[in-house]
């Protein structure tokens, strides 16, 4: 299961009445989706490429948050607080969306206690994650917060579509320091490295870096 899907843990009644109300919609690369400080009118689920959910400092420097994948669901926070949203998403390459809109999202939570219920629980698991990072970046080396971050992105050794640039920029890092790791662990056969993408290679000995 992707690791932000709520649509495919809900029972098979209500998975089937949340997906006829999703249409598909295309997006170019670099094509924004929203913007930050716009207000929410859509949810959504990637059905195919990926998404780049970002800000950018008044200095111009990029703050990448994170990267969805095929299955994953995002923007639904600002459909549920009512707030603007608090981040950039674009696509990264050729994409396609599963797109719900906002009255079609607000009838189903009043007419679906499960959807509801599930919603809920996967905020408090997102709360969860955003304080592991919070605790990585205060307490963890370099080292163990990239390594904890592959395992995270890792899908059954599939490559992983981030530049060095990119895990920098996630990590709040150096380009240098992050490439000075990775080239490591190119060398120790833990991943190998591609033009803006790298495989795991040896997830036990990634797992094994963060429990040092």
């Amino acid at each position: 299961m992707p690791f932000f899907n709520w649509i495919d843990e809900l029972p098979e009644a209500d998975r089937q009445v949340v997906q006829a109300r999703m249409k598909v919609v295309c997006y170019d690369h670099g094509e924004l989706i929203y913007r930050k400080g716009q207000q929410g009118s859509a949810f959504y689920q990637v059905k195919a490429g990926q998404v780049r959910l970002c800000n950018v400092s008044r200095s111009g420097k990029q703050l990448l948050y994170r990267v969805f994948r095929e299955g994953e669901c995002f923007g639904d926070v600002s459909l549920i607080d009512g707030l603007p949203r608090y981040h950039n998403a674009t696509a990264f390459g050729r994409c396609e969306l599963w797109v719900m809109h906002k009255t079609d999202f607000d009838l189903l939570r009043q007419s679906s206690p499960a959807m509801n219920a599930k919603l809920l629980e996967f905020m408090c698991f997102r709360s969860r994650i955003m304080f592991e990072y919070f605790e990585d970046a205060s307490m963890l080396s370099l080292e163990k917060r990239l390594a904890r971050r592959l395992i995270e992105l890792d899908d059954n050794g599939k490559p992983i579509i981030l530049s060095q640039t990119d895990l920098a920029q996630m990590m709040g890092a150096s380009r240098q320091a992050i490439g000075n790791l990775l080239h490591e662990w190119q060398r120790e056969q833990l991943i190998s490295l591609h033009y803006r993408k790298l495989n795991v290679l040896n997830s036990d000995l990634l797992l094994a870096i963060t429990e040092t």
